[in-house]
């Protein structure tokens, strides 16, 4: 990626990924991906809104290390946020907004 990114979370091994609820409201449109992460201490829970790729799912399954990341100086309304997995390989998808 060759824009700046702001960190607004990240989730390395110390976490686990425990729950993913997918919502599509009709056939073709985005995705809003709620997860859930626990260190055995604490949940935390965030909603990824308007996902466009459907592989997104998998990605996140399989990562390793997730960092969500505000694209930064972006004026877009659509896309500004960036999901980041890292595992035997690294992908990254993008979203319109984080609940």
């Amino acid at each position: 990626m060759e824009e700046e990114l702001n960190t607004l979370c990240e989730f390395n091994s110390t976490w686990d990924l425990i729950e993913v609820v997918v919502v599509r409201s009709a056939s073709g449109c985005p995705l809003n991906i709620k997860l859930t992460f626990t260190n055995k201490l604490e949940n935390k829970s965030l909603e990824l809104i308007g996902c466009k790729e459907s592989d997104s799912i998998e990605n996140l399954l399989e990562a390793d290390r997730i960092r969500i990341s505000k694209i930064a100086g972006s004026q877009l309304e659509f896309g500004s946020i960036c999901v980041e997995c890292f595992s035997d390989a690294y992908c990254y998808f993008t979203c319109d907004g984080l609940a």
